[in-house]
């Protein structure tokens, strides 16, 4: 609704196979020909022919004109559709197509996966073009830095053709925005809505523009748009890092604990290493900037340049009530305990608990740049179109807190309810609301660390017709990409020796090692509403203190902290990884006589050298600071590895009109997705808390996967549909993690103690094979043959069922389940649309899945079943303004986390969102 003056066209993938799939999709995206809008759903005709494609029912159609003349197997949504869904961002909106899964962050969709697969097998484009994503770790697209406000259409490609970007193994996603070679007249629209949080209990803004126009007797046509919105964040939660292993009388430092009380210290059994019941509040911004501009040189000859930038602000901080029964400070102070059968420490009480409760700020700072410039030649035989595009995302984080500790007598329940979070209770007198019981061990977080990711790219497509018998079109073209990751992990530690006369307070060396009374620098929280939509029998504090950095800031100013003590660059994580790809292909597009039966065939060469820089580090040097859990390694030596690889991708769309609206289709391609860039990094991670040492594998092959799909489509009246596909896919050279045991002497810097200290390896590896099978179907139809009013109502049904085989992902390990893929999804849409009102209702559910297999301590941890339901209305009050408002997650569901025992590892709860607006069009 809010982007109902698009003008939508129903063939922006028509024929598919001239020129790059996806630079054509964007090139007959927005404002169609009279011609092309007959194909889809169409509301009426200006003066000049073109058709406005406006209401619910025409983008429906619109999108099912896209599906019916593909010839790949394709799904896509219009920006009518974007803005009639109660969606956040463009995630929210993907979750809507059959076959395609979200995962959120703090409430918002921030990735997408396809039939199952990990967001990192995507190949996600914007115009046909990959966009960098320093943020989300790896290849993967993390959809919050990008307005909807601004995308025309969405489409999703679950078969490739030869001309496709080689990296979809689960598909590809193509974001297109409005573009000046779209604009038939001029534009304006503008749209102002209040964002309101329920668990913040406040109202942040958003405001969005565009502008497009045609200059110079038509010869030009220019876009400009711009977005701006912050949302109040308040989100509750829970966290747990998994069941530790720990052995009595092996704990580093020295903390034997009788956890059976038995009289001896030799037992081992499994503890829940942390429970973190915490608060993540304050402000997420997002401002969005697009400039497209064409110009037509001659009526053949068109060219044309755009930009975009995007800015994404995370200014928050995470206040934690933490307490962690792995680190006590009482040698055998376990006051009662019930162990189950497998060996899991249900219930534990304990005096010396670690009440860690620190504050983190996290200021992070987002940046997307994309520039292209390129151009399209059509003639009545050929069309050559080529482009060459920069784009650039930078992430700077900020995430610093002053880290405090008390010592507390608490009991942790996880049999209250293993699905909740865990029963805390506060024991023996101790106060947590007493800020003289915590003691301050130093400033220490992350300092303007940055993660750069680069994309050069160009290419060169053509398509001749040639018009001979069966064959009807030949394509070929040439594609280059140089894309860089580099990441380093910068510090500020400051310990509680150098912190305490600079504050004016006196350090004790004797209590938790070095540090000084914290009393004047904690903040008290009252959250009455803490987890409110948790309706389990686990009970926990609503009020407790936290660390506060503004306060020690008032006294130590962070300007003083940086030019007294300066930052650390930690070598050992800091890697870089530069990326040369090459490909070539070519593409035959066939039909018989009548084109009833119709496809493409090609073959796609793809040629990649990189190189991965970084440290190795010296094992033998590293120390843990428990002020904030610190790991320091001492000596580091660069290391560069190279490696290359080529391969063949061959690809074969095919469909067959059985009758006018019956189409059977068949594609079946070889696909690949490269390893995660910080996969490939020479580098190592050190968590000395948990004891792992993670690293990367710079020799790592492709995942590839032989697929097969078959999709049978009805086509109903008034832009309905029926259809039922069945996907296969064969992957190969999954990447696993070759683990291993290794111990090294740890030393704590707090007494200077070197313990011998066993350390679980981790290092991804090639070699796990899986197959993905499964089917969708889905049901759309406007309900025009009901009598009025009652014709006005419509629905959109579908269901995904995704199956993946198991597989180790430790050599000699066990068989486990493959990450993101969840067996069962479904959405259920009902909307009614009748004169200047419309009021729609979506339902989505996602069933379980995992997260990660094996996770720190090997309980793994997954994603419990979830479901939402969202409420859009809109009021057209004149021509040219529309009322609308839009409500998410009504029924206030919760993400949880659980380990592969059933017990909790964490409980997110976002609350409800609502939007109210006023859009102005002209």
């Amino acid at each position: 609704m809010k982007k109902g003056w698009l003008l939508i066209s129903a063939c922006s993938l028509v024929g598919m196979g001239p020129v790059n799939a996806l630079a054509q999709a964007s090139d007959q995206a927005a404002m169609p020909t009279a011609g092309a809008a007959q194909q889809g759903g169409e509301v009426g005709a200006t003066s000049e022919g073109d058709i406005v494609v406006t209401g619910i029912r025409a983008s429906l159609a619109s999108a099912v004109s896209i599906k019916r003349n593909a010839s790949a197997i394709v799904d896509s949504i219009s920006a009518e559709d974007i803005g009639d869904f109660p969606d956040a961002n463009l995630a929210e909106s993907l979750q809507r197509i059959t076959g395609v899964q979200i995962t959120r962050s703090r409430g918002e969709g921030s990735q997408a996966s396809i039939r199952g697969l990990d967001p990192a097998f995507n190949q996600v484009n914007m115009n046909g073009r990959t966009v960098p994503s320093a943020s989300s770790g790896n290849r993967s697209f993390d959809f919050t830095i990008l307005s909807s406000d601004l995308v025309n259409g969405i489409d999703v490609y679950k078969s490739p053709t030869a001309d496709l970007t080689e990296g979809g193994l689960a598909g590809s996603i193509n974001v297109r925005s409005l573009r000046g070679q779209d604009v038939r007249e001029t534009r304006f629209v503008i749209d102002a809505e209040g964002i309101y949080e329920q668990n913040a209990d406040k109202f942040g803004p958003h405001v969005s523009g565009l502008f497009a126009t045609r200059l110079f007797d038509d010869r030009v046509g220019l876009v400009i748009g711009g977005d701006y919105s912050k949302r109040k964040l308040q989100v509750y939660r829970y966290e747990a890092f998994g069941l530790e292993p720990a052995t009595e009388n092996a704990r580093a430092p020295a903390q034997f604990q009788d956890y059976n009380r038995d009289g001896d210290n030799n037992d081992s059994f499994l503890i829940n290493h942390a429970a973190n019941y915490g608060v993540d509040y304050g402000d997420r911004t997002r401002k969005t900037g697009l400039v497209s501009l064409s110009f037509d040189v001659t009526p053949t000859f068109t060219i044309w340049g755009e930009g975009l930038y995007s800015e994404f602000r995370n200014d928050t901080a995470l206040a934690l009530n933490s307490f962690r029964f792995t680190n006590n400070s009482i040698n055998n102070s376990v006051r009662n305990s019930t162990i189950d059968d497998n060996g899991i420490v249900t219930l534990l009480d304990m005096d010396g608990v670690d009440n860690r409760n620190n504050s983190r700020g996290t200021n992070q700072r987002d940046q997307l740049q994309s520039f292209a410039a390129g151009g399209d030649i059509k003639t009545d035989t050929a069309k050559i179109h080529f482009e060459g595009s920069y784009g650039k995302s930078v992430s700077k984080i900020t995430a610093l807190s002053l880290e405090v500790i008390g010592r507390a007598s608490a009991a942790q329940n996880l049999a209250t309810d293993p699905d909740g979070p865990a029963n805390l209770t506060i024991m023996r007198g101790y106060d947590p609301l007493n800020a003289s019981n915590f003691n301050a061990l130093g400033v220490n977080g992350l300092y303007n660390s940055p993660t750069r990711d680069t994309v050069w790219e160009a290419k060169v497509d053509g398509t001749w017709n040639v018009e001979r018998g069966f064959l009807r079109s030949l394509s070929s073209g040439l594609y280059y990409q140089n894309r860089t990751r580099a990441f380093t992990q910068v510090v500020l530690s400051v310990n509680a020796e150098q912190l305490a006369p600079l504050a004016g307070v006196p350090y004790s060396a004797g209590v938790e090692g070095g540090s000084f009374n914290a009393a004047q620098f904690m903040t008290a929280f009252n959250y009455p509403d803490m987890l409110r939509n948790y309706d389990g029998a686990s009970t926990f504090p609503t009020q407790f203190l936290n660390s506060d950095l503004s306060k020690l800031y008032d006294k130590v100013p962070l300007d003083t902290l940086l030019s007294r003590f300066g930052t650390q660059t930690d070598l050992a994580s800091t890697y870089s990884v530069k990326e040369k790809s090459m490909a070539a292909y070519v593409r035959a597009d066939f039909a018989d006589a009548n084109e009833r039966f119709r496809g493409n065939v090609g073959v796609r060469y793809i040629n990649t050298v990189s190189a991965s820089s970084g440290f190795s580090a010296d094992l033998d040097t590293v120390s843990i600071d428990l002020a904030g859990s610190r790991t320091i390694v001492g000596r580091t030596a660069p290391v560069t590895v190279k490696n290359d690889y080529q391969y063949v991708l061959p690809s074969l769309n095919a469909s067959f009109s059985v009758s006018d609206n019956f189409l059977v289709r068949f594609a079946a391609a070889r696909v690949l997705s490269r390893p995660s860039l910080s996969n490939l990094a020479p580098a190592i991670s050190i968590n000395a808390n948990v004891r792992t040492i993670s690293g990367g594998n710079p020799l790592l092959k492709p995942y590839t996967s032989d697929q097969l799909d078959l999709s049978l489509e009805y086509y109903l009246s008034g832009g309905g549909l029926i259809s039922v596909a069945g996907f296969y896919k064969d992957l190969k050279n999954f990447v696993v993690s070759s683990t291993g045991t290794r111990t090294i002497n740890l030393t704590t810097v707090q007494g200077n103690v070197t313990t011998p200290t066993a350390f679980t390896t981790f290092q991804p590896a090639n070699g796990g094979k899986s197959k993905v099978k499964g089917f969708e179907v889905s049901y759309q139809q406007p309900f025009t043959f009901l009598p009025s009013p009652f014709d006005g109502f419509g629905t959109i049904l579908n269901y995904t069922y995704v199956s993946a085989d198991d597989l180790p992902y430790a050599e000699g390990g066990p068989l486990l389940p493959l990450p993101g893929v969840s067996k069962n999804n479904y959405n259920i849409v009902l909307y009614y649309e009748k004169g200047p009102f419309s009021i729609r209702g979506a339902y989505n559910y996602r069933d379980k899945f995992v997260v990660d297999p094996a996770s720190f301590f090997g309980d793994g941890q997954f994603t419990n079943a979830f479901r939402q339901l969202d409420l859009t209305t809109s009021l057209k009050v004149t021509e040219n303004i529309q009322v609308h408002a839009e409500a998410l997650n009504l029924l206030g569901e919760s993400q949880v986390n659980v380990n592969r025992f059933g017990i909790n590892r964490g409980f997110e709860d976002y609350g409800r969102r609502f939007t109210a607006g006023v859009r102005f069009q002209l």
